[in-house]
């Protein structure tokens, strides 16, 4: 009897943080597509998530995807990734933007290597599953 009380009160308790967890992630989604609406914050985390990228991939050339809403505004955090990077590696780096990801998509960007070998993703809906998947 007491095992199942133990066992029944662990599920309540399960059942409240899985709850919880789901509220904080909508939450996060609300705020995370409200950042791709500040253009100033944006263009930052962009530039960021560029910078980052080009650093990982490490290849001559880079095809940056986007949502096609996005596609100057990526052009122009990237200019500025590329400075950052040339300064971080010494290495230089060519890039190409395209608007081909999803108009509903929260925002961010996908980098592919010149090669295609290479696929980062670096959207926020994708950076939002990897939270909720641990």
């Amino acid at each position: 009897a007491q095992s199942t009380l133990t066992n029944k009160s662990r599920l309540k308790l399960l059942h409240r943080r899985e709850e919880h967890l789901q509220d904080l992630f909508s939450t996060s989604r609300a705020a995370v597509v409200k950042l791709a609406q500040e253009e100033g914050r944006y263009v930052q985390f962009l530039e960021g998530v560029v910078v980052q990228g080009f650093l990982q991939i490490l290849e001559p050339s880079v095809t940056v995807h986007s949502r096609p809403q996005d596609v100057e505004t990526v052009k122009q955090a990237a200019a500025s990734a590329q400075k950052s990077f040339v300064e971080i590696s010494g290495r230089e780096i060519q890039y190409d933007v395209e608007g081909t990801l999803p108009e509903d998509a929260a925002g961010g960007v996908k980098l592919v290597s010149g090669s295609r070998r290479i696929t980062l993703d670096n959207t926020l809906d994708e950076r939002l599953r990897l939270l909720e998947d641990r």
